[in-house]
């Protein structure tokens, strides 16, 4: 990608100068009139600043190919394959902005910037900036100000902090699509409560929908030492709860359903309809697409669910949905999972996590002091 800057006396003279240097497929970004000081005597007068583009550094006609492969191994091949998407993506940012100067919520580097971070035209204005940002970004320097756009973004992301549930027992319930995760999810939690906590923990599914679900968690649960107990209604859950009054915390798996069956969702609510408080996570792949996410979100959320546990993040090579996900929805994240190993591969959700992952997905983007991010806390529920 090469982007240069000419001035000249007019507009005609701008573009002569950009031909002549880039070629004629340059493409305008941006004009903007601006005034100096080299008139006569020292006189203002006004100029003409015009920003052009090309998307590879040689010219064609010159007997080169733009771009060639030529010469390089398979992993050189891939790099540089990925360094070129990045350069365009980057391009066509600077055009988005560009053409829509006059609509735009933040300063126009600023939404380059969101953008380079994966988020969403529409999710921009939710981002709250800081006040110094506000103030005084002319006066920061490139760097300074894209580490203070991070930590807008991550600052506008809620993290569950404070602990669930009453004082005495906790009874969290686990809702979610098929497939996301669920029960390996239930049984790390359970062995972190069990044996780093040394709590009492005692595990219920009420998932007789799916073939050899019961058996996965009892398997979980003779490893662990826990009691499980199998509810098929609500009054089934209500004695199985009475049982283990004496619990510190109390684990119900549900049944995965899908988001286009709001009647299986419905069944869920149902037969969690009890009379003792219960704390509902809502458990989504970081893996799903963003309409699949929003989807999930509004069917499931019959059921009230407090805060949002992530899955798969291991297998998420592109984050930006779940961040787009959380910015839209406003909703509270506790925990993510990075594996399928218990109960290793869980973790109390971060700011400082979540800014690993958007920098993953554009490596050309650097963020120094990353004590920065962690000033925002980690947050988790206990």
């Amino acid at each position: 990608m090469n982007i240069k800057t000419f001035i000249a006396n007019n507009s005609q003279e701008a573009l002569r100068k950009v031909k002549e240097e880039m070629g004629p497929e340059a493409v305008i970004l941006k004009t903007r009139t601006i005034t100096d000081s080299g008139g006569t005597n020292g006189m203002a007068r006004e100029r003409i600043e015009v920003t052009a583009a090309i998307d590879y550094d040689s010219p064609v006609g010159r007997g080169k190919e733009p771009f060639s492969f030529s010469g390089l191994d398979f992993h050189e091949k891939w790099e540089a394959l990925e360094a070129r998407l990045r350069e365009i993506t980057h391009f066509l940012i600077a055009l988005e902005a560009s053409t829509a100067d006059g609509n735009l919520s933040v300063p126009r580097e600023h939404y380059i910037y969101y953008r380079q971070f994966g988020i969403i035209p529409e999710n921009i204005h939710r981002i709250r900036p800081s006040r110094r940002l506000a103030a005084s970004s002319s006066g920061l320097g490139r760097k300074k100000e894209l580490q203070q756009c991070l930590l807008d973004l991550l600052g506008s992301i809620k993290i569950a902090k404070e602990s669930p549930g009453s004082k005495g027992r906790r009874i969290y319930a686990f809702v979610g699509p098929t497939g996301v995760g669920k029960t390996t999810t239930i049984a790390k939690l359970a062995a972190l409560y069990k044996i780093k906590k040394r709590m009492k923990v005692a595990l219920v599914t009420v998932d007789t929908y799916r073939i050899g679900a019961v058996a996965q968690l009892d398997t979980y649960a003779r490893i662990m030492g826990v009691p499980l107990e199998v509810a098929d209604s609500a009054e089934d859950l209500r004695r199985s709860l009475k049982r283990h009054e004496h619990a510190d915390v109390v684990l119900i798996d549900t049944a995965g359903r899908s988001p286009r069956n709001p009647e299986d969702v419905s069944r869920i609510r149902e037969v969690l309809s009890v009379p003792e408080p219960i704390y509902h996570y809502l458990v989504l792949s970081a893996t799903t697409e963003l309409d699949n996410l929003l989807a999930a979100e509004e069917s499931f959320g019959v059921v009230s669910f407090k805060s949002i546990i992530f899955t798969k993040l291991d297998e998420a090579i592109d984050a930006s949905a779940m961040v787009n996900f959380l910015l839209k929805r406003n909703k509270p994240v506790s925990y993510f999972t990075t594996g399928q190993n218990v109960p290793e591969d869980i973790e109390p959700a971060t700011r400082k996590r979540i800014a690993e992952l958007i920098l993953r997905r554009n490596r050309t983007i650097r963020v120094e002091h990353s004590h920065e991010v962690r000033e925002y806390g980690s947050g988790q529920p206990t």
